[in-house]
């Protein structure tokens, strides 16, 4: 069903759940219960994602009761008094109540607002629902009072006919849009006047209908009229065949004593053939009847109103023949005989795009590396070289790396003992000094406060390493937080030591 947007882009497919024979104590129960109702939802979203609708419709029958009461009852209950019949201006429909009782339902002035909608926006058709639900007891007052105000709004012409449609692919398409026009009962007591083209109006004493009807009408007597003898064409309910040209056929609709004849031309190229009731190919036809130029012609109208009834006569086929291909243009030569001549050109347009698309991937794809790569600047400030020997011991220097201050602390013998005595379990960000440095001596850590990132004050504080002034957080000389709000200790960043007098951050 969803694969019908090949054919329209624009169709919305719903998916629906409940109906009358599913009732409502199932759907009244999920929707009392959030659980439930999440479920729902949930398998529902899936459900149409899965296998591609738009949307859901949920025919509860709200709150217990199964379907409504039908359109004759609902009158028939309002005839007899208590109920008090309102207009809904929003919904435009009626509505009824009595008491506690609540009840909507359609009438003409209802149902006569919703065929102008569909003729004016050109729709294919309506669906009611249900027919046997109207007011055949005329409670209201007409009887069958819905269906005749659509039937007489949308001006429908009915004709009960028996044909067997061809199974060409072409007629498939084209049958839906004719609608078979019944003629005058009796050309003798027309009371109405017709044009020489059959396409004016024709108008009997009950009736008038005006639309682009050229079909014929055949009978037995085969007579004009003026009286000469015309070729019988149709002589029984089916397909028949022009006698002088054999592109021509006839679709034959008995009606009364008589047959209506529906003229159709053949596509270029092909022919009608009897034995199979479709237009053949003109290989297969030329010893036959040999080579003969025809031109078809298809046009419809507008379906609804009683002035507009859909036909199939004369409208223009757009030509193509300036879009196709050399090869595939004579009606006289098979598409297999050039297939390999198209394969190979198809195959390297195919290739061609791929290998020019594939070039272009690759340029945007550099473009944008390119784009988002660090500068040399950038590069260049991404490590930091540190002689180690200008340090002298005891002293912390201060450098900027990456934007950040950089503490490089050259620590004496009394320093590391006193950190690492230290039990890490008092610590509010436990961490060993052992962890925190790859020599003992040197301490290399970032120099911003963990707390809102200030810049301590080397060799401050109530432990010897670091003091925040900001907000009063102490690290000692291993970098830790030992005093104040910072939560964490301070940063140590990557780095390493290339020589014995050399560290390199970064």
């Amino acid at each position: 069903m969803t694969g019908l947007r090949s054919q329209n882009p624009n169709l919305k497919v719903l998916v629906a759940v409940g109906g009358w024979n599913e009732g409502s104590t199932s759907y009244s129960a999920m929707a009392s219960n959030p659980t439930c109702r999440k479920t729902f939802t949930e398998s529902a979203i899936k459900f149409m994602q899965t296998y591609g609708f738009d949307g859901i419709v949920l025919d509860w029958k709200y709150p217990a009761q199964r379907g409504g009461a039908a359109t004759d009852k609902i009158c028939e209950n309002i005839g007899k008094g208590g109920w008090t019949v309102v207009w809904d201006g929003e919904q435009q429909v009626p509505y009824a109540y009595k008491g506690n009782q609540w009840v909507g339902y359609d009438n003409a002035r209802s149902i006569t607002l919703k065929t102008e909608y569909a003729k004016y926006y050109g729709l294919g058709g309506i669906m009611v629902w249900s027919v046997v639900t109207d007011d055949f007891n005329g409670y209201c007052g007409e009887k069958d009072v819905l269906l005749k105000t659509i039937r007489n709004n949308l001006g429908l012409v009915t004709l009960s006919v028996n044909v067997t449609i061809i199974s060409s692919d072409l007629f498939s398409k084209l049958w839906p849009m004719v609608e078979p026009i019944p003629p005058a009962s009796d050309a003798g007591d027309n009371s109405g006047t017709t044009d020489g083209n059959n396409s004016g109006t024709t108008s009997g004493e009950n009736s008038s209908t005006t639309g682009g009807y050229n079909g014929t009408t055949t009978s037995e007597d085969n007579s004009g009229s003026n009286g000469e003898t015309t070729d019988v064409i149709c002589t029984a309910s089916g397909y028949a065949r022009d006698p002088q040209t054999c592109t021509i056929f006839y679709l034959c609709i008995a009606y009364q004593d008589n047959y209506i004849e529906y003229p159709f031309n053949c596509p270029t190229g092909l022919y009608f053939d009897l034995s199979s009731n479709v237009c053949d190919m003109e290989e297969n036809q030329l010893e036959k009847y040999g080579p003969i130029e025809y031109t078809l012609n298809v046009k419809y109208e507008y379906p609804f109103g009683s002035s507009k009834i859909r036909t199939l006569t004369d409208t223009d086929v757009p030509d193509f023949s300036d879009y196709r291909r050399g090869s595939v243009k004579s009606p006289n030569k098979k598409g297999s005989d050039s297939v390999d001549d198209r394969r190979a050109f198809t195959y390297f347009m195919v290739g061609t795009s791929i290998a020019t698309g594939s070039y272009a991937a690759k340029a945007l794809v550099l473009q944008y590396v390119k784009y988002m790569a660090a500068s040399k600047e950038v590069l260049a400030l991404a490590k930091i070289e540190i002689k180690l020997s200008e340090i002298p011991e005891g002293k912390s220097v201060t450098l900027k790396w990456r934007g950040k201050p950089l503490f490089v602390r050259h620590r004496t013998q009394e320093e590391i003992d006193v950190v690492r005595s230290v039990d890490i379990t008092t610590l509010r960000d436990p961490q060993r000094d052992e962890d925190r440095t790859q020599k003992p001596e040197w301490l290399i850590v970032i120099g911003v406060c963990t707390h809102l990132g200030c810049v301590p004050m080397a060799g401050l504080g109530d432990f010897g390493g670091y003091y925040c002034p900001c907000h009063g957080s102490h690290f000692d000389a291993s970098g830790r937080a030992r005093k104040g709000p910072a939560p964490a200790n301070l940063e140590v960043p990557p780095y390493s030591f290339p020589s014995d007098n050399t560290l390199l951050v970064g």
